[in-house]
Protein backbone atom coordinates (compact mmCIF):
# COMPACT_ATOMS: atom_id res chain seq x y z
CA UNK A 1 0.00 0.00 0.00
CA UNK A 2 2.48 2.25 0.80
CA UNK A 3 4.23 2.00 -2.82
CA UNK A 4 1.38 3.13 -4.48
CA UNK A 5 0.52 5.72 -2.14
CA UNK A 6 4.48 6.49 -3.11
CA UNK A 7 3.67 6.20 -6.78
CA UNK A 8 0.93 8.37 -7.03
CA UNK A 9 2.08 11.22 -4.73
CA UNK A 10 5.57 11.17 -7.07
CA UNK A 11 3.20 11.25 -10.10
CA UNK A 12 1.47 14.45 -8.91
CA UNK A 13 4.25 16.31 -7.22
CA UNK A 14 7.21 14.99 -8.56
CA UNK A 15 9.42 12.47 -6.65
CA UNK A 16 12.05 15.44 -5.67
CA UNK A 17 9.28 16.95 -3.91
CA UNK A 18 8.24 13.94 -1.71
CA UNK A 19 9.62 12.78 1.67
CA UNK A 20 8.73 10.04 3.99
CA UNK A 21 8.97 11.42 7.50
CA UNK A 22 7.64 8.44 9.44
CA UNK A 23 6.37 5.03 8.97
CA UNK A 24 3.78 5.55 7.25
CA UNK A 25 3.41 9.76 7.02
CA UNK A 26 4.99 11.70 3.96
CA UNK A 27 5.42 14.96 2.95
CA UNK A 28 4.88 16.45 -0.41
CA UNK A 29 6.47 20.13 -0.72
CA UNK A 30 4.85 22.60 -3.44
CA UNK A 31 6.17 25.84 -4.18
CA UNK A 32 4.35 28.37 -6.18
CA UNK A 33 1.23 26.01 -7.11
CA UNK A 34 -2.41 27.08 -6.48
CA UNK A 35 -3.59 25.67 -3.41
CA UNK A 36 -6.90 24.80 -5.10
CA UNK A 37 -5.04 22.43 -8.27
CA UNK A 38 -3.13 21.19 -4.64
CA UNK A 39 -6.45 20.75 -2.86
CA UNK A 40 -7.81 18.72 -6.17
CA UNK A 41 -4.70 17.00 -6.75
CA UNK A 42 -4.84 15.43 -3.39
CA UNK A 43 -8.56 14.54 -3.23
CA UNK A 44 -8.11 12.28 -7.01
CA UNK A 45 -5.22 10.43 -5.22
CA UNK A 46 -7.76 9.93 -2.55
CA UNK A 47 -10.24 8.34 -5.04
CA UNK A 48 -8.23 6.52 -6.43
CA UNK A 49 -6.26 4.76 -3.89
CA UNK A 50 -9.94 4.35 -2.52
CA UNK A 51 -11.01 2.24 -5.75
CA UNK A 52 -8.12 0.20 -5.27
CA UNK A 53 -9.16 -0.75 -1.55
CA UNK A 54 -6.94 1.37 0.07
CA UNK A 55 -8.09 4.83 2.20
CA UNK A 56 -5.57 7.46 3.34
CA UNK A 57 -6.19 10.61 5.20
CA UNK A 58 -4.30 13.70 3.66
CA UNK A 59 -3.93 16.99 5.66
CA UNK A 60 -2.59 20.08 3.58
CA UNK A 61 -1.18 23.31 4.90
CA UNK A 62 -0.72 26.43 2.71
CA UNK A 63 1.38 29.32 3.53
CA UNK A 64 1.32 32.30 1.44
CA UNK A 65 4.24 33.99 0.28
CA UNK A 66 2.86 37.46 1.63
CA UNK A 67 3.27 35.87 5.43
CA UNK A 68 6.58 35.69 5.25
CA UNK A 69 9.17 33.32 5.20
CA UNK A 70 8.41 29.90 5.00
CA UNK A 71 7.98 28.15 8.22
CA UNK A 72 8.13 24.54 7.42
CA UNK A 73 8.09 23.13 11.21
CA UNK A 74 4.83 25.24 11.33
CA UNK A 75 3.56 23.99 7.91
CA UNK A 76 4.24 20.47 8.78
CA UNK A 77 2.76 20.54 12.56
CA UNK A 78 -0.48 22.48 10.35
CA UNK A 79 -0.37 19.51 7.97
CA UNK A 80 0.01 17.13 10.60
CA UNK A 81 -2.68 18.46 12.28
CA UNK A 82 -5.32 18.63 9.62
CA UNK A 83 -4.28 14.91 8.41
CA UNK A 84 -5.20 13.74 12.68
CA UNK A 85 -8.66 15.69 11.93
CA UNK A 86 -9.23 14.05 8.67
CA UNK A 87 -8.36 10.35 9.94
CA UNK A 88 -10.73 11.17 13.16
CA UNK A 89 -13.48 11.82 11.44
CA UNK A 90 -13.29 8.63 8.75
CA UNK A 91 -13.23 6.95 11.73
CA UNK A 92 -16.30 8.32 13.22
CA UNK A 93 -18.52 7.22 10.46
CA UNK A 94 -20.23 4.20 11.50
CA UNK A 95 -19.17 1.81 8.58
CA UNK A 96 -15.69 2.71 9.55
CA UNK A 97 -15.69 2.92 13.33
CA UNK A 98 -13.61 -0.13 14.23
CA UNK A 99 -15.20 -0.61 17.94
CA UNK A 100 -18.31 -1.69 15.83
CA UNK A 101 -16.81 -4.50 13.99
Amino acid sequence: MLQEVVKRLQQSFGPENIYRIGGDEFVAFQVDRQPEKVFFEVDQIGQDLDKEGYHVSFGIAVQNKADGPLNMRELVKEAEKNMFSAKREFYQQPEHNRRTR
